[in-house]
């Protein structure tokens, strides 16, 4: 608890995944990669619980070898590729509500797929929520600060040409990159919300949601593909810190 604030953790694994074959169960240093989210929280100064929502009896069993609370498997209605991660969310407050008598005041959500998200900036994320009376939620972000939204084109497939954007002027197109202005994206390390407002909007993203800027390159590094995977393999089982 922070300030008498309930709070649980989400780590969504489910068994199978279209872009990546079985990407939660893959291993850096060693450990499955739901297995970093997992470890990562038990630390949290704040969290009352840590379950693991999943379709995999094997993910099951291994996250509550390593400090999971006991759950339930997660259905095959919301386990598929075209399946949400808000459903997974819903599900399982839905199942402490209704089976365990049991309400928390906000959620968390840690994916897997961003491996290294650190203890401090979770719990102090967590203070920066709790502490703003009129937030429904935060997410992390990255700063995309090089990277020029004029120059984001289409394509004609058929053709072969690329689709120029409608300048207003075409200076804009030569912006140095020093004179860019700076633009971020949810990197996917951390998912935060009021509990209240989840159930209302089935999303971390209102328009009452705070953001807290992901300072480390590594932290914002999604695995999304067998490139992302192997690079950050690498990095990690090399030395990186």
């Amino acid at each position: 608890m922070y300030k008498n604030k309930s709070i649980i953790a989400i780590i969504p694994a489910r068994k199978n995944s279209k872009g990546l074959y079985k990407k939660n169960i893959l291993k850096i240093k060693k450990k499955e990669l739901f297995l970093w989210p997992l470890s990562t929280i038990k630390k949290s100064k704040y969290v009352d619980k840590v379950v693991v929502s999943t379709d995999d009896i094997s993910i099951y069993n291994k996250s509550i070898k390593n400090g999971a609370h006991q759950f339930i498997l997660r259905p095959k209605n919301i386990s598929g590729d075209k399946s949400k991660t808000s459903s997974a969310i819903l599900h399982a407050l839905n199942y402490f509500k209704k089976n365990k008598n049991k309400s928390f005041d906000y959620v968390i959500c840690l994916e897997p797929t961003s491996p290294f998200t650190d203890i401090k900036f979770i719990d102090k994320s967590i203070k920066k929520l709790i502490s703003n009376p009129v937030a429904y939620s935060l997410v992390s972000v990255y700063s995309n600060a090089y990277a020029n939204p004029n120059s984001l084109f289409t394509t004609n497939k058929k053709k072969n040409f690329l689709i120029l954007p409608k300048y207003k002027n075409l200076e804009n197109f030569h912006t140095r990159r020093q004179d860019l202005k700076k633009y971020y994206f949810l990197d996917g390390s951390l998912y935060l919300s009021k509990v209240s407002s989840f159930f209302r909007f089935k999303s971390f993203l209102t328009k009452k949601t705070m953001w807290t800027l992901t300072r480390k390159k590594i932290q914002a590094m999604e695995i999304d593909d067998k490139d992302d995977y192997n690079f950050l393999k690498l990095i990690i089982e090399n030395g990186y810190k």
